[in-house]
């Protein structure tokens, strides 16, 4: 497998770690990130639930790469770019079909796994 796809799945597994973990520490400042601050404790849950998605969805990810599973890092890249697109239609309904700044991480993430899954692809062409 290719060193810049392993890398940039390493990097892509780091990101979804991170922010999960903020999540999980700090949910009313990311759910800005989704269009929508919220700083009571019930509502944090769909944050929370976002971030053990993310932490999980990184750590396997990681694995993935470490091991060199390609067609296991083309089945999260697929996910990742779903994921991406449906976070970022949340924050577009979110915002009241605006184009915000809260759309930039959402938009990276997807261009990211498209990225890495067109490596992949190209991986398995070889």
């Amino acid at each position: 497998m290719a060193a810049a796809l392993t890398l940039l799945c390493y990097l892509l597994a780091l990101a979804l770690v991170v922010v999960g973990v903020m999540g999980l520490a700090f949910p009313g400042a990311l759910s800005g990130l989704y269009g929508v601050r919220v700083d009571d404790d019930a509502s944090h849950s769909f944050v929370r639930a976002a971030s053990i998605r993310d932490v999980a969805i990184g750590i396997v990810m990681a694995i993935a790469a470490y091991a060199h599973v390609l067609l296991l890092l083309i089945t999260l890249t697929v996910i990742g770019v779903a994921i991406s697109f449906a976070d970022f239609a949340i924050v577009y309904n979110a915002r009241g079909k605006r184009i915000g700044a809260s759309h930039a991480g959402h938009a990276a993430g997807a261009i990211a796994f498209i990225v890495a899954l067109a490596m992949a692809l190209f991986a398995v062409g070889r």
